[in-house]
């Protein structure tokens, strides 16, 4: 991924935490292979990991904000 994704990632994740009032977490770009074609990203704690393999797509952004939701989930016991 481009330096340019990144920063369009970083800032829509920030949208989605003050719109969810999270904390912004940790993201971690994996690269081990550890996702395959069904999963591009994931929450562990406090920690989004996203597929560092993927070819952009836009369907990232909703990707991104489903596992957000999760992390409002787990802060609210929703």
């Amino acid at each position: 991924m481009k330096y340019y994704y990144y920063k369009k990632i970083y800032g829509f994740v920030g949208t989605i935490c003050d719109v969810l009032e999270i904390p912004f977490p940790t993201i971690l770009f994996n690269t081990s292979g550890v996702f395959n074609d069904m999963q591009i990203a994931c929450i562990s704690g406090n920690t989004l990991v996203i597929d560092g393999y993927l070819d952009w797509e836009n369907s990232l952004f909703f990707v991104l904000a489903h596992e957000l939701r999760h992390m409002w989930q787990l802060k609210n016991d929703a």
